[in-house]
């Protein structure tokens, strides 16, 4: 992201230096690509509140749909990205993640890459998060899982409201996985959850 407006006529050398953290790195945790097991909500950091790069949520990785070529104005951190960490009341703890594209007819959203819980035959699953928009006009969230795009939903107004969508999970589930949330309007989101069954129950953190 540091070279993208860089004019050159030939190579670029890039040096890194690499330290070692020895006995003093820190041990975080981490989910593989079946979620958080043994919980009800497999979803990690599902409220925003983990951000090890300040301005974004961990286990979130950015979507833009044209990405790279508008010089990557939607990085994290510059004052018009697309992608941000909101304090302002959220519905659940200290964050919330606002989704702003910058452009016309341009989505931008999440990837979630631990939706492979592993079963033996295919299971129903439910997404459900919470959103609102300051937007004039509705927005629709557009949703794809296991390679199959699920019917929209359409947020509307700046009070936070509870939507939902079903999906399945395949039998053995391919690590690579993944889910995509994305919209082209500005909506904001907060309290994700991702729960076998076909109803969502009260959120988990």
């Amino acid at each position: 992201y540091s070279f993208d407006r860089i004019e050159t006529k030939g190579p670029v050398r890039i040096a890194v230096t690499i330290t070692p953290l020895g006995k003093e790195g820190p041990i975080e945790e981490g989910y593989r690509h079946e979620g958080r097991v043994g919980m009800r909500n497999i979803t990690p950091n599902p409220s925003f509140e983990v951000a090890t790069l300040a301005g974004f949520p961990d286990y979130c990785w950015p979507y833009h749909s044209r990405d790279g070529s508008t010089g990557w104005r939607h990085r994290v951190g510059t004052p018009d990205a697309s992608l941000a960490l909101g304090t302002d009341s959220p519905y659940h703890g200290k964050h919330f993640l606002r989704l702003h594209p910058r452009e016309p007819d341009v989505s931008v959203g999440i990837f979630l890459r631990t939706v492979a819980p592993q079963h033996e035959a295919p299971q129903p699953y439910v997404l459900s998060f919470y959103a609102r928009t300051h937007a004039p006009e509705p927005v629709a969230v557009q949703t794809k899982v296991h390679g199959r795009n699920r019917p929209d939903v359409v947020v509307q107004g700046p009070k936070w409201a509870r939507y939902s969508m079903l999906f399945d999970v395949p039998a053995h589930a391919d690590s690579h996985s993944w889910m995509l949330i994305r919209a082209t309007g500005q909506i904001d989101l907060d309290a994700l959850q991702i729960e076998q069954g076909r109803e969502p129950t009260e959120f988990q953190p």
